[in-house]
């Protein structure tokens, strides 16, 4: 993770999911209640500040492959601004929060507020993890728009009892499939700006014609 500067107007703070949690690089300023250390990849001790969840405005959406110590790696990037900051959340496409992130995206009102968390843990009981992004819009979780009578296209059912090699198949499709998505969900947020910017040029003081007289 890194920070960067001044971002119009706004700081801009990049946030990963690690451990399950949404942390940043932490700040001398941070409350150390919500720091963390701990060794990473490369061996290092790291302090990072944990969010429970960040608010504000998706502004854009995009899945982006970079370097890093050599290796290529894709992330799905989702730009989120409030006054006074803006968030950039990361996502490893092939993670299951990109997936669960992704799936809801076409229940999402671009033009109002969410509130972005994510989870990582077992219910009494049970032996399976749950794991995905949990999104909020007016006080009500947003559902997957997807479901086995409104499948992802271009993916098919789920190899259940499959072998290795058909399930990771399948994993690739899917993936695949959700790149679309984001594509397809990328130019409907731009749409969804449309209207907003026409009101504010529309608002905006008209320059007076120079007259000749």
């Amino acid at each position: 993770m890194a920070e960067n500067q001044q971002t119009t107007g706004a700081h801009k703070l990049y946030y990963s999911v690690i451990e399950g949690s949404l942390r940043r690089k932490a700040k001398p300023e941070d409350n150390a209640e919500f720091v963390t250390k701990r060794t990473n990849k490369s061996g290092q001790e790291v302090e990072e500040y944990t969010a429970g969840s960040l608010s504000g405005i998706i502004d854009s959406i995009a899945v982006v492959s970079k370097e890093f110590n050599g290796k290529k790696v894709t992330n799905l990037e989702v730009l989120l601004k409030d006054v006074g900051e803006n968030y950039l959340l990361q996502f490893p496409v092939e993670s299951k929060y990109f997936a669960s992130f992704a799936e809801k995206l076409p229940n999402v009102d671009y033009t109002q507020y969410v509130t972005i968390s994510v989870y990582d843990w077992t219910p009494t009981g049970e032996s399976k993890k749950k794991t995905g992004v949990s999104i909020k819009q007016a006080g009500q979780k947003v559902l997957s728009f997807f479901s086995k009578e409104n499948p992802l296209p271009g993916v098919d059912p789920f190899p259940v009892g499959g072998a290795d090699d058909d399930v990771k198949l399948w994993g690739i499709q899917r993936t695949k499939a959700l790149k679309k998505l984001i594509e397809q969900e990328a130019v409907r947020l731009q749409d969804s700006k449309a209207p907003v910017a026409k009101a504010e040029e529309a608002a905006a003081p008209q320059p007076e014609d120079d007259l000749p007289f």
